[in-house]
């Protein structure tokens, strides 16, 4: 997980008519909700106690790289303490730079030493780079030359702020019955730039699951896709489920969907996996010689409409579902005498 970042900026606090530099902490706070993975919130931190503090004037700059392509406006009704906003004001090697500035009143405070105080939400409207840097620059050159003498100092590191392109998504998981009784786990994310680590989950009931494997990102840059394996070696049960469990960067959690595993299947004709799926179904025959006069499949819809049909000549048959609306199936395996086997089919793309 992400530590969050602070930025040290010399405060003006006007009390009794006299002038006194404060050292406060602004933090554009790394957020944890989907809905603000896009915002900057401002906040303050004083080093001291201030008691019935006055507190007006002073301006400070936010600014980013004019390449990101975005711009930067105040969340309502989050501006405190009667902060305005200008912007964007200017632009200057090759940044764009806002200003937020107070408007003039005189607000009375009281602040708890390192206690942290809300000043202002920022809304970043549109994408930036996955990982963006967006900086307080309160004491640069075109601060100093557009502010007057209202800027704050910056009296600490700058501040880097982290996006993430989120949700992640698993474009496949599958779950594979093996002749040893083992299971073999396949699932590729569509982007794996931001995973930290994944986490595969087991159930013996498919509600209650419990950690049996962690695998770490590989997310190196000479990696042509974002594939992982897992093998579970000791199922407990016939019917085994799974799913993965994703955390990324910036301690986001997300599941993949669940996938089961039946060994009973192992013992019967005919077995279909992985079911759901978001495309290929496997269709897996045993005994297919007995069979002399030929077997057939028919995938159906809810009412009974022939979809696909095809003869099963091969002990494992796949059919391309991806292009099946989204919804259940049904798969009938037949001989020319009888009805084989039928197996609901989810398609969940």
């Amino acid at each position: 997980m992400k530590k969050t970042f602070f930025n040290l900026f010399t405060l003006l606090l006007l009390s009794g008519g006299a002038v006194s530099a404060q050292t406060a902490i602004l933090d554009l706070g790394i957020f944890k909700k989907a809905a603000d993975r896009n915002k900057l919130e401002v906040r303050l931190r004083p080093t001291q106690d201030v008691v019935n503090g006055s507190y007006s004037g002073g301006i400070f700059t936010v600014r980013y790289p004019l390449s990101y392509g975005v711009a930067l406006d105040v969340v309502p009704n989050t501006a405190q303490y009667s902060y305005s906003f200008a912007g964007p004001v200017g632009q200057h090697e090759g940044y764009v730079y806002y200003r937020f500035q107070f408007s003039g009143s005189v607000n009375m405070v009281n602040w708890e030493k390192g206690k942290e105080y809300p000043l202002i939400t920022l809304q970043v409207k549109g994408t930036p780079p996955a990982k963006s840097r967006f900086e307080l620059v309160t004491n640069n050159t075109w601060t100093r030359d557009n502010n007057a003498d209202y800027y704050q100092e910056l009296n600490g590191l700058e501040l880097q702020r982290e996006f993430y392109k989120l949700p992640m998504k698993v474009t496949s998981f599958e779950a594979y019955p093996l002749v040893n009784r083992t299971v073999q786990l396949d699932w590729e994310y569509d982007s794996d730039t931001n995973l930290d680590y994944s986490e595969v989950e087991y159930s013996t009931d498919g509600r209650d699951f419990g950690l049996i494997g962690t695998e770490p990102a590989n997310n190196t840059s000479d990696r042509n896709d974002a594939s992982y394996k897992f093998l579970h070696a000791t199922p407990q049960t016939s019917i085994n489920y799974y799913r993965i469990r994703m955390v990324d960067t910036n301690g986001e959690v997300e599941y993949s969907q669940v996938r089961s595993v039946n060994f009973d299947d192992l013992n019967a004709d005919f077995s279909v996996f992985p079911n759901p799926t978001a495309g290929p179904l496997t269709l897996v025959s045993r005994n297919l010689g007995k069979y002399a006069s030929g077997v057939h499949y028919q995938l159906v819809d809810n009412a009974g409409k022939v979809i696909l049909f095809n003869n099963v000549k091969d002990d494992n048959v796949t059919l391309d579902l991806s292009k099946m609306p989204a919804g259940a199936y049904y798969l009938k395996v037949m001989s020319d005498q009888e009805q084989l086997a039928k197996f609901q089919v989810v398609v969940a793309n």
